[in-house]
């Protein structure tokens, strides 16, 4: 899966850095997917994906996932990858917003 800039995804717009607090696009043609992210230590990745947002379409609340078993909704599922300046706790709640260095949201359609 590459991370695009925008949703219409144009081979331009493949995005060879992210940078933190942006929203980034994807297209899977799997409903289970993995995440890995180069460059940095997995054991301070954690993946959460989205359940519920507020009136204003803020995150409201996102489950914590196995990064390399995240299953897909039909349509378009919103992922939130965060990185820890330190190890974070193996139950750690996507409301315990401290120790984060930075954080991506993906969308990611599935395209079957």
């Amino acid at each position: 899966m590459e991370p695009y800039s925008d949703d219409k995804y144009n081979s331009n717009n493949i995005v060879s850095e992210a940078k933190n607090k942006r929203t980034y696009y994807a297209k899977a043609s799997s409903d289970n997917i993995s995440v890995n992210i180069k460059r940095l230590d997995e054991k301070y990745i954690k993946v959460f994906r989205v359940t519920s947002y507020s009136d204003i379409g803020e995150v409201r609340r996102a489950k914590l996932v196995d990064n390399d078993n995240i299953v897909l909704d039909p349509g378009t599922t919103t992922l939130i990858i965060r990185v820890y300046n330190n190890k974070p706790d193996s139950s750690i709640k996507y409301e315990d917003d401290n120790n984060i260095l930075n954080e991506y949201e993906v969308k990611v359609e599935l395209d079957k």
